[in-house]
């Protein structure tokens, strides 16, 4: 066992909360398959990363558009955009079959996952409006009012906002804490802004403009913008790699793909014979780039090493946006979520490794509370199927709400970010 630094003793031996964390090295199998949104033939077709064969394909959507991946891999989230009000159809990946439908708002298009999981959120073009879904219950518990044309969204890596790419020449900001509109950012480059990407350390949003044919690069500290990117014609999807060094961004118009460098916001290649490229998406491990072909009916994968086309594989009729498995390294939940003063608690979390090889990260950490206030920092190397153990104990002289928030880093990006709170009580 290895103990965190900075914890304090347990002075107050009568009032000891004493809290375990026990991290397995349990490797959760990501969800092996790309799934594809058909936008034609209201079908999802489901390739498998790997060997590129289509696995099967998912019937009974209504003109399929965004869709995105439960971190866990078991639910994928699609948005039908044909039906007004719009709909979600959850897809049970174990059978593949729908599982249950959502009703959002009008105009329905893409969808993102919050990086703790635990909320979709939906953007209703039409209707000016963003639905937030919660995950545990599949059902929408906000509908925020941000006006325009909202299209594509993006969560920041801490879970507190989400940049939402507004037709209307803008994006919003919406905090998560209390679903509200808090920003309206504009800017001449934004010229039909269709979606966004953020960088793993939260710091960068990164606009598609359809009409402007350039990135627009803002900074979350000031919700201002920095730069833009020239790329191709018709820019439309976009994707950070998971490690935050590139993004790239499908061309429609060009039939195209640019490979931008984060670090210098400039084209460092193009990639070519791609064929009317739209929805766009990177693996978990960063190692392939997903695009689909809306023309031809086909997905291609992109190696990220070469920037090179290495598969072509058949979809549905007109095949829009993508969906791979999410990278997670670890989820908190205290088990009870409430103790007696002087009992214990465990805290379980899993850790989900992306790569089959080692990786050194950093567990950057906080205990905050009415009568805790520490942080510190633990680094460790995950190695697949290797137990690993972490423990501390830690004292509160009274009751109330202690709260631990994890982050992770990975060569200094912060990969992760989750909480859980535990109720302490006489």
């Amino acid at each position: 066992m290895k103990k965190m630094s900075g914890m304090r003793s347990a002075v107050w031996a009568s009032l000891v909360v004493a809290i375990s964390i026990l991290l397995p090295a349990m490797v959760f199998a990501q969800n092996p398959n790309v799934y594809i949104t058909n936008n034609v033939s209201n079908t999802v077709s489901v390739i498998n990363a790997t060997t590129h064969n289509l696995v099967t394909t998912v019937s009974g959507f209504n003109g399929p558009v965004g869709l995105v991946m439960s971190l866990d891999g078991a639910k994928v989230y699609v948005v039908n955009s044909n039906l007004n009000p719009g709909t979600v159809s959850v897809i049970n990946t174990a059978t593949n079959t729908i599982s249950a439908t959502i009703t959002v708002g009008n105009g329905a298009t893409l969808a993102a996952i919050s990086p703790d999981g635990k909320h979709v959120y939906v953007p209703n073009s039409n209707a000016g409006t963003l639905s937030v879904i919660d995950t545990s219950t599949n059902k929408v518990t906000a509908t925020v009012t941000v006006g325009g044309e909202p299209i594509g969204a993006a969560v920041t890596p801490d879970n507190a906002h989400v940049y939402i790419a507004n037709f209307n020449n803008a994006v919003n900001v919406v905090a998560t804490a209390t679903n509200t509109l808090t920003a309206t950012i504009n800017h001449a480059s934004l010229s039909g802004p269709l979606e966004t990407a953020i960088t793993p350390d939260g710091k960068t949003v990164y606009v598609t403009n359809e009409i402007g044919n350039k990135i627009t690069v803002i900074s979350t500290a000031t919700n201002t913008v920095t730069t833009t990117i020239a790329v191709g014609q018709i820019p439309d999807g976009l994707v950070v790699t998971p490690d935050g060094t590139r993004l790239y961004v499908s061309n429609g118009a060009d039939n195209t793909v640019s490979v931008i460098s984060t670090a210098t916001n400039t084209v460092i290649a193009t990639i070519p014979g791609l064929t009317g490229p739209q929805g766009i998406s990177v693996t978990a491990d960063g190692v392939q780039v997903f695009v689909a072909n809306t023309v031809v009916n086909t997905v291609s994968a992109i190696s990220v090493a070469t920037n090179k086309i290495t598969a072509t594989s058949s979809t549905g009729t007109m095949p829009s946006f993508v969906a791979v498995s999410q990278c997670h390294i670890l989820g908190l939940v205290f088990n009870p979520a409430s103790v007696r003063l002087g009992s214990n608690s465990n805290l379980d979390v899993t850790i989900q490794s992306c790569s089959s090889s080692s990786q050194n990260v950093v567990f950057n950490y906080t205990l905050s509370g009415p009568c805790e206030n520490q942080s510190g920092s633990v680094p460790m190397t995950i190695t697949p199927g290797a137990p690993q153990n972490l423990s501390f104990a830690m004292t509160m002289p009274c009751t109330g709400q202690l709260t631990l928030t994890v982050s992770t880093t990975l060569n200094g990006v912060q990969i992760d970010f989750t909480s859980a709170t535990l109720t302490v009580t006489p």
